[in-house]
């Protein structure tokens, strides 16, 4: 698990000021806090055993970086602003699509997640965190990443009616311009006989017959 220098310098390279010290002074003390709030409010919830309370044995587990991505989501969801400022605002916003467009590809298309080998920072049971704080987000295209986590979780359990359903809500969205590819291969594995339709969702996100983009 990596040290606050590590995380600190991390999401200072993230907003592209790798070496701004007081940027990181700052992630640094909102990582503090925040995690002294939750010892805090598990100290009010659950009070301190007398017996305990003076020594604690703290176990220490090895986790993949993968591991990290809702927390890391979390921490820069709800602290963009302050992290970034008005000078590094686009900067961080792509970060934050990113982060998310990354994990649902990996839902939508199968290529990586699947029930049976799941992904962990993008499998199912992410969906609700995710979609709670897309909606608490000052993204711009909100609706566009609420909608695509509806159509991952159809594709990873397998729904193909509202797999159907939420891509066809995609085609009324611009942002779907982008990431055409994806809706079109997972729209293929469910329907593989829709010929038409498959050509109609190509021409409309300009994708050759192997769902590559056209030049």
């Amino acid at each position: 698990m990596g040290t606050l220098n590590q995380y600190a310098a991390r999401i200072a390279n993230m907003v592209n000021q790798p070496n701004n010290h007081e940027l990181k002074e700052r992630v640094k003390d909102m990582i503090k806090t925040m995690f002294a709030n939750r010892i805090r409010q598990s100290v009010e919830k659950n009070g301190i055993d007398d017996i305990l309370k003076l020594t604690f044995i703290a176990p220490v587990e090895e986790l993949k970086y993968s591991d990290l991505f809702a927390p890391r989501f979390k921490f820069f969801v709800e602290n963009r602003g302050e992290i970034a400022g008005k000078k590094y605002e686009e900067a961080s916003f792509r970060i934050i699509r990113t982060m998310l467009s990354d994990h649902l590809i990996n839902n939508t298309t199968g290529r990586i997640t699947s029930k049976e080998n799941p992904w962990n920072c993008g499998e199912a049971n992410e969906m609700p965190s995710m979609r709670s704080l897309i909606k608490i987000s000052d993204l711009s295209d909100k609706e566009f990443f609420l909608v695509w986590c509806d159509l991952a979780e159809a594709c990873y359990f397998g729904q193909a009616d509202q797999v159907k359903e939420y891509i066809r809500k995609m085609t009324t969205l611009p942002e779907a311009m982008a990431f055409g590819r994806s809706f079109v291969w997972a729209f293929q594995q469910y329907f593989p006989d829709e010929k038409g339709e498959l050509t109609r969702l190509r021409e409309l996100w300009n994708l050759d017959e192997n769902n590559y983009r056209k030049r």
